[in-house]
């Protein structure tokens, strides 16, 4: 596994004041060749299809770990901070970065290289969903530059709330969050441009008012004045404030992601010492969770019973009810429920191999 390992970039990053004290050092991993593999195996399974275009959310976790070169976190002990591009739920590349790395390291190299490698396989992206931490005028200006829309949650900033004051006509409307049902959300849009940016965008604002349904600690509302705000940057000129925070809302699952990815893949137990290594480790976790993800949908299209979210570890308890282990070392396998669990394995396994060796992966 260590020899599929590429070499890291070391950024040397300084302080505003230029002083030596202020120097810190980032390091960020990338793997090409099996961010492709996993490409290829997305489309191979009819999970990515060229004819499609499709929306890539991108974010970053944090996975705490003891290794040599696990650096300082935020609050969280010593680990890395990789960043995962994720399509309909699905991780489709990844980048690694030391914990001590900035949400905004990064992230432009990274998107790059992704729409690079979903291009060169006819994997259309039109749309890019970020979190705050892509609140910079380099990411916004390359994804605008890029001809793609994008998303990006906004900051609450006392010119902002001047702005809205000065500029904002609000339209009452009924919305529907992930929470509360809103009879009386207000919606407004007005243009938007970061400091020595010649670009403008657009800030999509919505607003409800104080009530016991949100509390001032809630981080993705804005308390001010009586009103509760929440903000979303955008290139999207076109699609209404209502709709906009919809589809932003809908890349909630990336939490769930990572969650299923550390408990039932190991992403949260990094077994070697080096970023670079580890970086392979997690690609692979990554392959192995989709190729998962593929095996559920055989199964559930089968048996209505087996959920397509369903979790590994739910799974095993399911699936090693048909599985009975023999003398010589081979599975039989024994379904209750009449699913062909192994004619399924076979036919996952095959495609998997078959691509592997073809186009030289490996």
């Amino acid at each position: 596994m260590k020899s599929l390992a590429t070499e890291n970039e070391k950024i040397e990053h300084i302080n505003k004041l230029g002083t030596d004290e202020g120097t810190k050092t980032f390091i960020i991993n990338s793997n090409k060749k099996l961010v492709d593999l996993n490409i290829a195996l997305l489309i191979k399974f009819n999970m990515l299809k060229p004819t499609h275009s499709y929306t890539l959310d991108v974010d970053a976790t944090n996975i705490t770990s003891r290794a040599y070169e696990a650096k300082t976190m935020y609050r969280m002990g010593t680990g890395f901070s990789p960043l995962f591009a994720t399509i309909n739920n699905t991780p489709v590349a990844t980048s690694m970065r030391s914990g001590n790395t900035p949400p905004q390291f990064g992230q432009v190299t990274f998107i790059k290289d992704t729409l690079r490698s979903l291009q060169e396989q006819s994997i259309n992206v039109d749309r890019i969903h970020m979190d705050g931490g892509a609140y910079q005028k380099e990411t916004m200006a390359y994804i605008y530059s890029a001809g793609k829309i994008f998303l990006i949650s906004g900051r609450a900033t006392d010119i902002i709330y001047s702005n809205l004051d000065k500029e904002a006509t609000w339209i009452k409307c009924s919305y529907n969050s992930t929470q509360h049902v809103w009879d009386d959300a207000e919606f407004t849009s007005i243009p938007f441009s970061l400091s020595e940016d010649t670009n403008v965008y657009r800030l999509a604002a919505i607003r409800v008012k104080e009530s016991d349904k949100l509390s001032r600690s809630n981080p993705t509302w804005h308390y001010n004045n009586k009103y509760y705000y929440n903000f979303l940057i955008t290139n999207d000129l076109i699609s209404s404030e209502k709709d906009l925070f919809y589809e932003y809302n809908k890349r909630g699952r990336a939490e769930q992601i990572f969650k299923m990815l550390k408990s039932n893949f190991g992403l949260n137990i990094l077994p070697f010492s080096n970023l670079n290594h580890n970086h392979v480790f997690v690609l692979f976790q990554v392959i192995v969770h989709n190729i998962y993800l593929k095996f559920v949908q055989f199964v559930s299209d089968t048996e209505k019973s087996i959920k397509p979210t369903i979790t590994l570890n739910s799974f095993k308890n399911q699936f090693m009810h048909s599985l009975v282990l023999l003398k010589d070392g081979k599975y039989d396998f024994l379904s209750k429920n009449g699913i062909n669990y192994e004619g399924i394995i076979n036919s996952v396994l095959e495609d998997h191999t078959d691509l592997v060796k073809k186009e030289g992966y490996l």
